[in-house]
């Protein structure tokens, strides 16, 4: 099945929060080694997420 052979058990973007000096800093990394980096809409969905999260915690 040719279906199968371009399956990918993981996604292209790694996000997260930390605090750096006492600040907080939420980030996100695209690898671009995943399917070229395409964005799919999980991947878009996770990166809105952490963006969103990051507003709503008063982050500029």
């Amino acid at each position: 099945m040719d279906g199968e052979k371009n399956q990918i058990l993981g996604d292209g973007v790694v996000t997260g929060s930390a605090r750096i000096d006492g600040r907080p800093v939420y980030l996100y990394s695209q690898d671009f080694t995943v399917f070229g980096g395409s964005l799919s809409e999980t991947h878009a969905a996770q990166i809105c997420k952490i963006m969103d999260l990051a507003v709503k915690m008063g982050c500029r």
